[in-house]
């Protein structure tokens, strides 16, 4: 049998002094987690702004001059004409042929093959 309930539980403090002891552990508990979103925010943006900034000056500092952008764009042109005409004339070979099918070397000697 159970001869004792809550009430009659034996308390070694206050149940007010209990309380205050609470809500004093709560607000520094929410004092200490403000502490740390606030350093944990400045973290992340100082962070960041770092990134931001490394970026920018090395996009900055990397930055191609005007004769160099050209002499790029060209030597593309160049290439970009060399495949047209590369292209131009294999298909220009291709047409000659009415089968458009593969033709041995002629340099190649071609071997009697054994009887079936």
């Amino acid at each position: 049998m159970n001869y004792f309930n809550n009430y009659d539980n034996p308390n070694l403090i206050d149940s007010n002094t209990k309380n205050f002891i609470t809500n004093n552990l709560k607000s520094c508990h929410n004092t200490r987690v403000s502490y740390y979103s606030y350093i944990l925010n400045c973290s992340i943006l100082f962070t960041f702004i770092l990134v931001v900034s490394v970026t920018l000056y090395y996009l900055s500092y990397y930055k191609r001059s005007k004769e160099e952008i050209n002499e790029k764009m060209q030597k593309d042109q160049e290439y970009v004409l060399e495949k047209i005409k590369y292209y131009k004339e294999v298909n220009k070979k291709d047409k000659s042929m009415i089968t458009e099918l593969p033709t041995a070397p002629s340099n190649v000697p071609v071997f009697n093959l054994p009887p079936l």
